[in-house]
């Protein structure tokens, strides 16, 4: 009977230890990295918000920007099919003076056309813009600080495929000088140590979400997000 005591005790501390040891790890697999919590997350909503508003800030629980008074939300997001549809959203929440990522999904009507822009902000001598094709075999993500020399992340646009959505994570690494493109999960493209990637000036102007400069090509976007911090896939 002592024998089966003693067995059972061990058993019974055996299991103990084994169930902390498991609650350890269950507790560092669902531990969350830092900066993975986006800081904007815009929804594209049928609903429309109020005023010329178009685009809903789920973090901040509040509708944001204007424009694009003809775009079409009813499937949940954007349709830009000319230089009038243009939904857009503050400028300002696409800039941090270390690093920053900007997530987004779209679709492009035509693969051949260098006025479709996924996202796009210009003005006070900055720039910020994603275009899927900028010559054949190649698009950029494009970045401009302080009126300086405007500098691109390539990736060959070869796998993309027209009317299909596809998911950007565009990385601004100001402290390291980097830009960095994972397209569908996959690191597409990258500008490393450049000196033209430097802190900008507070952007003031339109972060547009689908923009397309002329013609009738069609871009969509949706899920738009920003992070502070380089988030990968």
């Amino acid at each position: 009977m002592k024998k089966w005591l003693l067995l059972l005790v061990g058993l019974l501390c055996f299991a103990s230890l084994a169930w902390a040891g498991y609650g350890y790890k269950v507790q560092m697999v669902g531990s969350v990295p830092s900066g993975v919590t986006p800081v904007t997350s815009y929804a594209l909503d049928a609903a429309g918000g109020s005023g010329t508003a178009q685009l809903y800030d789920s973090v901040a629980a509040t509708w944001k920007g204007g424009g694009a008074d003809t775009a079409d939300f009813t499937s949940g997001y954007l349709v830009a099919d000319s230089n009038t549809d243009r939904a857009y959203v503050p400028g300002s929440e696409f800039y941090y003076t270390t690093s920053f990522t900007i997530y987004f999904e779209f679709q492009v009507s035509s693969l051949s056309d260098t006025n479709l822009n996924a996202i796009y902000y210009a003005g006070t001598g900055d720039a910020i813009y994603f275009k899927p094709y900028a010559l054949a075999g190649n698009g950029r993500f494009y970045f401009q600080a302080n009126y300086g020399t405007t500098v691109n992340a390539q990736f060959s646009n070869t796998g993309l495929s027209i009317n299909t959505w596809h998911s950007v994570y565009a990385q601004v690494d100001v402290s390291g000088q980097d830009l960095h493109v994972y397209i569908d999960g996959s690191l597409a493209g990258e500008l490393i140590d450049s000196a033209s990637i430097v802190d900008q000036v507070a952007l003031a102007g339109n972060m547009y979400a689908g923009y397309v400069a002329s013609g009738t090509n069609i871009v969509r976007v949706r899920n738009l997000k920003t992070y502070t911090g380089l988030v990968s896939p």
